[in-house]
């Protein structure tokens, strides 16, 4: 199908330009495909402009505005020369009730099943039926299609009033849609009701837009209700913005606002936004003792307990997650539990008291299983994973490493595959299979960035150091370990001692005058995150160019901090 839009692409720009050649350039024809959908007179229209626009100026013109799609040829029949005088054309065929419904179904994005279609836009399904027919819209299993070029022009036909009407509607259907997704996201329905508010989540963002403005109840109730799918999905940012936007405006003392800024203070911890994690979670704390919710309490609780956790505080974060968990056996909350049960486990494996570890892991589990959370089940059979791994059974981590990492990938759960790439990269390095150890670990800190994981970054940035240290590249170990202690100082996270020891060793390892190491560690200091990464990113490059040779003895690398 593609083949054939290229063709009449090709053909069509002959008529403008008769040397016009793709020259291979398929990647950027696929843009000009995707921002017509495809569309025969699309494809012919955006063709026209080749004899005065470069093919990479016609798709950045498309994606900004399809106004373009218009040509002032004799050639081509009036109603031919623009794709608006062929939508208008067929506009004015429709029904009023057809023409109703169409405009109003140009404030979906992403698509629509027919429940929704009904509940914003009045419509039965014959009359949906008719615009699938007349090409209008389009049917893709159990969810109709608008097309983008489409949708624009029915847009520019919405009244108001009849916008503000089916925005509303809009609303209504997806306020319930995060009401269900927040009593399911922990239970045997979450991999589904996850697919789900994915599936709806361009749609979701066109009514948070909307309640800034026109509704901010809605709007924050929203973001309070999706926090565990913006962290499960990765959408950290977003997710925060949302619900910092949306806190700031509307301070009703309620659980509405109660749950966005539980949104607001746990995913600013995820993006290690420590100052504002802390403080959202004592605004959260002062409204949860005024609401009298001891839920929340508990939850707060657990949230210190990971704060000080990840900063380097274990006896504090044990602390907290045992008080979180005594307050959650008042409750009987099975599912929040077997979370601190796991959060515990991972203390005390810091702590390399691996039965007592394996003991919390192994409770946090059968909790699970017995509740039905995936997500849970896979994070506890991963720590569980790890464990075997310390006591010695790789083999045995390696399998269960990967039924986690499988599980993560089912629900979708970008952290957790995150996670889960890390642990077997760390596998492959304790055997010895450096290449797997670098594919993994290049792989897990893709995802760590865009998620902008500080924390996880420059975890993972240590091991990239253990494999330079491993291959003898002692310089460049020493660079990625200073460069990353340097940097957890710079986000208020504590280095181990492990870690700084390390490092001092290195800096024997290394060779180095005292000088010269001086010089290393002004230089290495004053890189920022990107830098740092980007730095790996090119050193991990070079040796994978060096093992695609079978050369992996041969690696010489610039080790320059800079």
């Amino acid at each position: 199908e593609t083949q054939d839009a290229a063709l009449l692409f090709i053909r069509a720009a002959q008529r403008s330009h008769l040397d016009f050649s793709l020259n291979n350039d398929f990647v950027t024809f696929n843009r000009i495909y995707q921002a017509v959908a495809g569309i025969p007179l699309g494809l012919e229209l955006a063709a026209s402009w080749i004899r005065t626009l470069t093919l990479n100026e016609i798709a950045e013109e498309l994606e900004q505005s399809l106004d373009v799609l218009a040509v002032d040829s004799p050639d081509m029949p009036t109603r031919h020369r623009s794709f608006a005088a062929v939508f208008y054309s067929s506009w004015s065929l429709l029904s009023q009730a057809e023409q109703d419904v169409l405009a109003k179904l140009s404030v979906f994005r992403g698509g629509f099943d027919k429940a929704m279609a009904i509940e914003v836009t009045g419509a039965n399904l014959p009359l949906l039926l008719r615009l699938v027919n007349k090409s209008l819209i389009s049917r893709r299993e159990q969810r109709f299609v608008i097309h983008e070029l489409i949708r624009q022009y029915s847009q520019q036909q919405l009244s108001p009033d009849n916008q503000q009407q089916a925005l509303l509607g809009l609303a209504k259907v997806t306020t319930a849609l995060s009401e269900l997704w927040f009593l399911h996201a922990r239970d045997e329905q979450q991999t589904e009701w996850s697919r789900r508010i994915e599936q709806e989540h361009d749609n979701i963002r066109t009514v948070l837009n909307w309640a800034l403005q026109e509704n901010i109840e809605v709007g924050t109730q929203l973001s309070g209700n999706l926090e565990h799918f913006w962290y499960s999905r990765g959408y950290h940012r977003e997710g925060m913005e949302w619900a910092k936007q949306f806190t700031h405006l509307y301070q009703q003392p309620n659980t509405i606002r109660l749950r966005a800024l539980w949104t607001q203070t746990s995913l600013a911890k995820e993006l290690s936004e420590y100052d504002l994690a802390r403080n959202s979670a004592e605004e959260y704390k002062q409204l949860a003792s005024q609401l009298n919710d001891p839920k929340a309490l508990a939850l707060v609780e657990k949230f210190y307990g990971l704060l000080e956790r990840e900063q380097g505080n274990l006896e504090l974060g044990k602390s907290h997650l045992e008080q979180a968990k005594t307050m959650f056996e008042a409750l009987q909350d099975d599912n929040s539990i077997a979370i601190c049960l796991n959060d515990l486990g991972i203390i005390y494996a810091m702590q390399k008291d691996l039965e007592t570890s394996k003991r919390y892991f192994e409770d946090s589990l059968r909790l699970k299983r017995s509740i039905g959370d995936k997500q849970g089940i896979a994070y506890a059979i991963g720590n569980l994973g790890i464990i075997a791994g310390q006591q010695g059974d790789l083999t045995l981590e390696r399998v269960m490493q990967e039924e986690s990492l499988h599980l993560k990938r089912e629900l979708g759960d970008q952290q957790g595959i995150a996670n889960g790439l890390h642990e077997l990269g760390r596998n492959a390095f304790d055997q010895e299979n450096i290449k797997l150890a670098l594919e993994y670990y290049s792989e897990a800190l893709e995802i760590y960035c865009r998620l902008e994981r500080r924390f996880s970054i420059l975890h993972t940035i240590r091991n990239f150091a253990m494999v330079a240290h491993k291959f003898g590249q002692f310089k460049q170990a020493l660079i990625f370990e200073t460069a990353s202690i340097a940097l957890s100082y710079k986000y208020r996270i504590t280095p181990s001692e492990l870690w700084l020891q390390r490092k001092s060793q290195w800096q024997l390892d290394s060779g180095l005058t005292p000088t010269q190491l001086a010089q290393l560690e002004f230089e290495t200091e004053r890189l920022d995150l990107n830098q740092v990464v980007t730095q790996v990113f090119a050193w991990t490059h070079q040796v994978q160019q060096h093992f695609a040779q079978d050369q992996p003895e041969g690696l010489v690398f610039s080790s320059t901090a800079t």
